[in-house]
């Protein structure tokens, strides 16, 4: 059924009799006709306009009302079938890449000669990849056909705009993101004792390599790279520019292993691999918008402005984006990834006069929500100048309500206060809270050490959603140095960085075990109430402090100041997702007082080397153990030295014996 259609294999043949054959015919014998002797003395006019290719009934794209297959899981392979279903998406991707390349041969006709020679040779390797797939798909029991196929990678490539786009779409994309697959699912079907399949793959692993390195070669010789500049390194930004959605850089890796060695082999430099590996694009949503503004709350803060603005990379998903103004180092970069966190895309902004991001740029048509860490005048211009190509009346809008209810914080606490106090006063079980719990004062205002022995500095942030919902309320413990300045907050669960004085208290004295959060749970209701009336959403964070003085005892101060936007409470509670179970953590700001960030890490390395652990459960490592620097040190800066550190450590002792930023824990 699925030989050579009848005819000569040495009768000349035209490129585009053959490339009309593959592209158009409708059986599978069409797809796999053999090319013959080919010349090219007409190539004819270029193809213009959409179309489809002409596919056998069961391979139509765009099928309407068939049951669309998941990929089969790694756990599904035992199974024949589900093995041959397995070889039927594959099958359809040489299919896919076989008309693709024939559409290409049929719209560029004025090509260079050996370049559309070069496609019809790659033609050949693909017809024999597709019919490897379906003789053993038939072996398994499954006839190509059989389930329903997608078009995403031809609704993708087929408009292209040149052939140095194709090849950087079709073979540094598409096939380079094969080398990861073939090589993963080569070694799998081996493990399962399916060497046939094993040894299919392994073919197509290899032929893959040599398409990528014509892929390349042809990039580079058709002006793919000299536009943006000759060193290797530029070829990764040269890539990308060549991209059009939905294809962006994220989709040249399979996400099952990254192979380097295949794409050493393949001739990608290594700067471009590194930057590979580590880079994130969104596969489906609009990527969020992410730009770090100064945390408010720590003092040091204020005096570093682009070295704290990778930050927004500890928190966000990896398809996420962040605007920075100087680009993170490879290395940094490859730091974050090895400690487990997922790397998002970094985009340089930079100043008034650039022509702004592109769909290009973001991998996407549309930017999604936009999350400045608080809304101010300058984060609205640099949002506005930055996305000038996509729609601002999201902006505009988003920035005008945020940065109005940012500028009047006060304002909302005492309203979300007296919301509160009228809640406690209101409810029989919650007036003890006020007489022997809650601080009578006029709760403002965070303690000064001075006035107090003891004061715990607590942190509770939280989310509102477009419905007003609140999600995400995490209560973390904040560190102060001797001066009640905020340095920094441990990462962990909340009972094990509060001192012993202070455990009995917030467990109402052994009658009310979880006192604490059912009064801070009231305290973020009322902001909530508040700010869902003043039509805000977003993140939001408010202080709340356990204090202490002679002849008094401890009470709580709930309230003490709130902050709209991201805070560090929002930083410590994402952290939190890198931390092994049973471990403890801080993060912080700390002076080298005349000291490199070497000469510091050195002895906390030294004390805790990183160590990684996956919890029962969990899909990822955590850290166990380990020293970060939160910062690009490759970011110089003309200042004293003032450093981001992210320390880890199996119990608090050790954490205290570790950490840089005060001179005792149990006393911050």
């Amino acid at each position: 059924m699925f030989g050579d259609c009848p005819g000569s294999r040495r009768a000349e043949v035209e490129i585009r009799k053959f490339a009309e054959r593959v592209l158009l015919g409708e059986c599978i014998e069409d797809k796999r006709i053999a090319p013959g002797r080919i010349v090219d003395r007409n190539p004819g006019p270029a193809l213009r306009g959409e179309l489809m290719p002409g596919r056998p009934k069961g391979l139509e794209l765009h099928s309407q009302g068939r049951h669309r297959f998941s990929f089969p899981t790694v756990h599904d392979l035992d199974d024949d079938l589900m093995r041959g279903r397995a070889l039927h998406f594959f099958a359809n991707h040489e299919l896919l890449a076989l008309e693709l390349m024939a559409l290409v041969l049929l719209r560029f006709p004025d090509a260079p000669a050996a370049f559309r020679r070069t496609i019809v040779n790659t033609m050949t390797d693909e017809q024999r990849h597709m019919g490897l797939y379906l003789r053993r798909m038939k072996e398994l029991g499954v006839q190509f056909g059989d389930i329903s196929v997608n078009s995403f990678f031809w609704d993708g490539l087929s408009k292209v705009a040149s052939p140095v786009e194709f090849v950087a779409q079709l073979s540094l994309v598409f096939e380079q993101a094969n080398l990861d697959f073939s090589r993963y699912y080569a070694g799998l079907f081996a493990k399962i004792g399916d060497q046939k399949t094993h040894d299919i793959l392994k073919e197509v692993y290899e032929d893959e390599i040599g398409h990528v390195r014509v892929g390349l070669t042809w990039f580079k010789r058709m002006g793919g790279v000299s536009e943006f500049g000759d060193e290797p390194a530029s070829l990764f930004d040269s890539h990308r520019r060549h991209l059009r959605f939905p294809l962006n850089l994220g989709r040249a890796k399979g996400g099952v292993l990254f192979d380097d060695e295949g794409r050493r082999r393949a001739g990608l430099p290594d700067a471009y691999i590194e930057r590979l590996r580590n880079h994130r694009e969104p596969r489906g949503r609009p990527p969020r918008i992410h730009l770090y503004r100064v945390l408010v709350e720590l003092p040091m803060a204020r005096q570093l402005g682009p070295e704290l603005e990778l930050l927004p990379a500890l928190c966000v998903p990896g398809d996420d984006v962040v605007l920075v103004k100087k680009m993170p180092s490879a290395s940094f970069v490859a730091d974050l990834v090895s400690t487990g966190f997922l790397s998002p895309r970094f985009i340089q902004i930079g100043a008034p006069e650039e022509v702004g991001i592109s769909e290009r740029d973001l991998g996407h048509r549309h930017c999604g929500e936009l999350v400045p860490w608080r809304w101010d005048t300058e984060a609205a211009d640099v949002l506005t100048r930055s996305l000038r190509g996509f729609d601002q009346t999201k902006i505009i809008a988003q920035g005008r309500v945020s940065l109005a209810y940012a500028e009047r914080e006060e304002f909302l606490r005492v309203a979300a206060m007296s919301r509160f106090d009228d809640s406690v006063r209101s409810h029989p079980g919650r007036r003890a809270w006020r007489d022997a719990w809650l601080d009578k004062g006029e709760n403002a205002n965070e303690s000064r050490p001075s006035d107090c022995e003891v004061r715990v500095i607590l942190r509770v942030s939280f989310e509102i959603d477009r419905r007003g919902d609140v999600h995400s309320r995490r209560i973390s413990r904040i560190v102060g140095d001797g001066d009640g300045e905020i340095v920094g907050g441990f990462v962990g669960g909340l009972a094990k960085v509060l001192p012993e004085s202070v455990r009995a208290f917030v467990h109402g004295g052994g009658h009310e075990a979880h006192r604490l959060d059912r009064v801070l749970e009231l305290a973020t209701d009322s902001l909530a109430d508040v700010l869902r009336e003043a039509g805000l959403e977003g993140p939001v964070a408010f202080g709340a402090e356990i204090v202490g003085s002679p002849g008094l005892g401890l009470r709580m101060k709930v309230m003490t100041k709130i902050y709209c936007g991201r805070s560090l409470g929002h930083l410590l509670r994402s952290l939190s997702a890198h931390v092994a179970h049973g471990s403890v953590g801080i993060w912080g700001l700390v002076s080298g007082r005349g000291r490199t960030w070497n000469e510091m890490s050195l002895v906390m390395r030294g004390r805790l080397p990183v160590e990684l652990q996956r919890s029962q459960g969990q899909k990822q490592k955590r850290i166990h153990q380990g020293v970060l620097c939160t910062q690009d040190l490759s970011i110089v800066i003309a200042r004293p030295a003032v450093f981001s550190a992210f320390v880890v450590a199996r119990n608090f002792p050790a954490l205290d014996a570790a950490q840089p930023f005060v001179e005792r824990l149990d006393r911050c």
